[in-house]
């Protein structure tokens, strides 16, 4: 039976429960544990939790075959932990989260025992936020995910949540015609139809 660890920052909890409620149906999946998914985390802020080392731990003591990672949507601020490296958007900016981001994906994956699923971040009511931070992060998850097939694979939910007109969506409409909420009033979060 594989072994499934899922988590992140604060994205990664409604859709993880979805995630691992499926899976368990499979009995073929194992989960590890619920949601470690911790809230205002990211790769920005190490002060806060430092994943490169959370992940270290996670790994050698849970084992997985595969983990689930959401993290980037607190991302868009200042780079510290080596200084401060900045503007966000900047050159600096942009090569330092891609070391980040490309070292995390390495060091999961270093064993070759581990397969890691990114998730990108969707859209957002803020669409200035997210035209001009997230798609950069995303951008930035989307290549070094590339840059290692078969070990690290970038999961899309951009498009899986976007309105008709291809943008932001509050509500959508199932297959059966029902509409349901699935974004939380925030204009971030999930609701549970969204997740």
């Amino acid at each position: 039976m594989a072994r499934l660890w899922v988590g992140g920052d604060s994205l990664s909890i409604e859709p993880g429960e979805s995630i691992i409620n499926q899976a368990v149906a499979t009995q073929a999946i194992g989960i590890l544990q619920s949601v470690d998914g911790h809230v205002s985390t990211g790769l920005a802020r190490p002060e806060i939790l430092n994943w490169p080392a959370y992940l270290a731990d996670v790994v050698a003591r849970e084992s997985p075959d595969a983990m689930v990672l959401t993290i980037g949507s607190n991302d868009d601020q200042l780079l510290t932990g080596f200084g401060v490296v900045g503007p966000i958007g900047s050159a600096a900016w942009q090569v330092e989260y891609r070391r980040r981001v490309g070292g995390l994906m390495d060091q999961v994956t270093a064993s070759g025992k581990i397969t890691l699923f990114w998730f990108d971040i969707p859209e957002i009511r803020n669409v200035t936020r997210y035209e001009t931070r997230y798609k950069m992060i995303n951008g930035i998850i989307r290549s070094e995910a590339e840059a290692r097939p078969g070990r690290v694979y970038f999961v899309d939910i951009v498009p899986t949540l976007a309105g008709p007109d291809g943008g932001y969506a509050d509500y959508l409409t199932n297959p059966d015609g029902t509409v349901v909420r699935v974004r939380s009033g925030d204009g971030i979060h999930f609701e549970r139809a969204g997740a």
